[in-house]
Formats: structure tokens, sequence, C-alpha cells
């Protein structure tokens, strides 16, 4: 049966009161803040400095507890709404969509709840498990795959010829400013098309380690933050606004259409804007990569026992510098604090990189499925269950599509440098 978005905004409706109690829990818990360490700049920086000089460390982090302590606190009343929403009734396939979309929301918000008690009381074990539970792990055809990405080269030459004005872009040297600058006027670009869109502020900050896109922040409203010391050449500067912009953002407004908050498996989030980093690159780069494989060999040689020490060892005995090893490491241990590692723990959530640029990849093939990617703050499971009750034409119709202003935006950042 296919609805239309009227009959969707029906259901909404219907269940407007239930909608704001899942945003209203939901808003402030976010599972990167959460297991972000304090202090991480100065902790990478001398890490890496000593992995440089062949000296491979277990670093110790520490964690917001007051942030910890603000989501278990939310724990008895995110079980409620659960129990509420299983206790609901659907009479129509809208409602029976929402129902069950809110039913996983909530569910996520459980674990990230079970997650932040677990890290309070240094549960090694019980991390590794409910992270395990959230987030899931490679299959044997992904590792393969990374396994083989890793071992025949993953970087093809391009043909594309730098021109004055790419030659310029790369030789730039951008500061969180620039890009904070960048990311407002690529969001303004989207009023083009609808007076609708929200442009979330973007917010330069000390205590994140990578550009966010954050729809649940602990300030209790939507923003994108980027950490005070990144700074970026030109040409990777258009790049993100494709991927943070283009991708990430466009698909919360998309969802914020049918009244949908986002969920945190980021497959075909981050798959989204992973097959969009690819064809940029095709277009203005030298060369183009598919998706790096290290985070999903990391997060193995990790669930296998491995410390941070020697899984980043591992990376570097594999031909990556040391600096892009504490990347691939640091990530598949955040929320941890036992870096010897004995409950085997991996934070799998990037591996959505990789499984999500082919899933994507798919999907873009078959035009009737394409147009639901502009939902893509959606689990691949709650995607297909909209593409069961919604026609591929209503979904093309009332998106926020992709303007591509990459290309415009080159020529706002050549204006700036």
């Amino acid at each position: 049966m296919n609805l239309t978005i009227e009959n969707l905004s029906e259901a909404a409706k219907k269940f407007s009161g239930l909608m704001e109690e899942v945003e209203r829990l939901t808003s402030t818990i976010n599972p990167v803040e959460m297991i972000t360490p304090q202090g991480i700049g100065a902790i990478k920086k001398e890490w890496t400095r000593k992995a440089r000089k062949g000296s491979f460390t277990n670093p110790v982090f520490y964690y917001d507890e007051a942030r910890l302590s603000t989501i278990v606190q939310k724990e008895y009343g995110s079980r409620v709404l659960l129990e509420k929403l299983i206790n609901s009734r659907a009479d129509n396939p809208a409602e029976a969509f929402y129902l069950d979309f809110f039913k996983d929301a909530i569910r996520g918000a459980v674990l990230t709840i079970e997650m932040a008690k677990a890290m309070q009381n240094h549960d090694h074990y019980g991390l590794a498990q409910v992270v395990s539970e959230k987030y899931g792990s490679a299959d044997d055809s992904l590792v393969q795959y990374a396994d083989g990405l890793a071992r025949n080269g993953f970087v093809r030459k391009t043909g594309v010829e730098l021109s004055e004005d790419l030659q310029k872009l790369r030789e730039a040297k951008l500061d969180a400013s620039i890009i904070a600058e960048l990311f407002t006027w690529a969001m303004e670009q989207y009023r083009e098309f609808s007076h609708n869109v929200a442009i979330w502020p973007v917010e330069i900050l000390t205590d994140c380690s990578a550009i966010d896109v954050r729809d649940k922040s602990s300030r209790g409203y939507p923003l994108i933050a980027i950490p005070k010391t990144r700074e970026v050449d030109g040409l990777k500067l258009a790049e993100l606004i494709g991927h943070e912009i283009e991708c990430h953002w466009r698909n919360s407004q998309n969802a914020s259409l049918l009244g949908l908050p986002k969920l945190d498996d980021e497959t075909v989030y981050e798959g989204i804007a992973k097959v969009k980093d690819y064809r940029f690159n095709e277009r203005y780069a030298e060369e183009v990569s598919a998706p790096i494989p290290y985070y999903v060999l990391a997060q193995q040689f990790a669930r296998a026992g491995s410390s941070f020490a020697e899984t980043a060892n591992y990376l570097v005995e594999n031909g990556i510098t040391p600096g892009k090893s504490w990347i691939y490491t640091y990530r598949t241990f955040r929320g941890a604090s036992d870096m010897n590692n004995s409950a085997c723990y991996a934070l799998t959530k990037d591996r959505a990189y990789l499984e999500g640029f082919l899933y994507v990849q798919q999907a873009d093939a078959d035009p009737k499925r394409r147009s639901f990617l502009s939902f893509g703050t959606l689990s691949k499971k709650q995607l297909d269950k909209l593409s069961s009750v919604l026609s591929y034409e209503e979904a093309e119709e009332h998106a926020l599509p992709d303007l591509d202003i990459q290309s415009r935006a080159i020529q706002q950042i050549l204006a700036r440098i």
C-alpha cells in the first residue's frame, strides 16, 4: 500500500504527543559527545609524538562524569516511554510505521544510557556487551572486503589535471572560523528551494575531535561542531560542504519533514556522504579512494582482545603512519577506560563508512530506492519500511534535494583566499 505525505502527516499529528516525548528524551543524548574523552587534543598530541619515535603506549581516557550522570538520570523515563510505545495501538500502516520508528529511537537511547552506566562504573565487560548490542559488528564479507582493499589498494588516479584555481585551493590553509562561515553559507543556499529549512548554529569547540553534525546535543538543540584547531585546504572544505551540509544536514531536514528524529544507526547516513565524497574527488582531485578499510580492521583486531597500543602498532606495521593509526585506533577505543582491553572492547560504529558506502552504491543504482536516500538519517530497516508505505514519487516530490552546490562553494572559497 502506497501512502502519501499527507497520510503520514495525519499519523504524525495523532502521535504528536508521543513524538514530543521521544524528542524531549533523546534530544540531549548524543553518544559521540558522551564517549569523547576530556582533553583529547593534548592526549593525541603527546601519544603521536611518542609513536613517531616508535613508542606505542596506552593512553589514559577520562570522561565527563557530569554528562554521564545526566544521561543515566534519563533511564527511568526512557523505559517508561518504551513501555508506553509498546502498548500503543496503530490503526493503519502509517501509524504502525511511526510507532515502530519511535520504539527504535527509544531502544537506541536505552542502550546509550546503558553505555553511560557501564562507563560510570568502569564495567569494561558490560560496556563491551552493550556496545556490541547497539552497533553490531562487521560480518565476514565486509571484513574480507576491507582486508582486500588494504592489501590491494583503494586509491586510484582520476586523470584530473589541477588547474590554477584547483592548485590555489590545494595550497590554501583555512581555519575553523572560515569552515563555520562556509557551512552557514551552504545551509542558506537551500532556502532557494524551501524557506522552511532550519539553519543550524555552527559552533567552534575545544571538546570535540572531529567535525560533527549533531541532531542531538547536550545543549538541547541541534548544531554543527567544529574543533577549534581544525584546519583544511580549500578543496577539502568544498568536499566537507558536500559531506556535512548537502548530505548530513539535508538528510536531517528531510527527516524533520516527516517528524522523525535521527536514529543512532548511521550506516545509510554515512554511506550517502561517502558516495558524495567519492564523486566530488572524481571531478576535482587527482586521486579518489573508497572509504578507508582500517576502521573495520582496527575493530576486528580490538575485538580479539588487542590493546590500544597493539592495535595502533598493528596498523603501522601494515603501512599506516602513526598519525593515521591514532585516528583509527582512537575511534575504535572511544568510550573505554581499559586500554589493555581485557573485555575485547571495540566501538564498531565507524564501520558505517565502508558498509554504508557499499549499501548506498547499490541503492543509488535503483531509481525507486534512490529517492528514499534523501531520508538518510533512518536506519536501513526503517528506510526499507518507509519505502514500503510511501511511493518514491512522493518522496522525490517533497524531499529537499541535493542541490549540488559544491561548485558554487568553490567560487566562494576562492573569493576568500
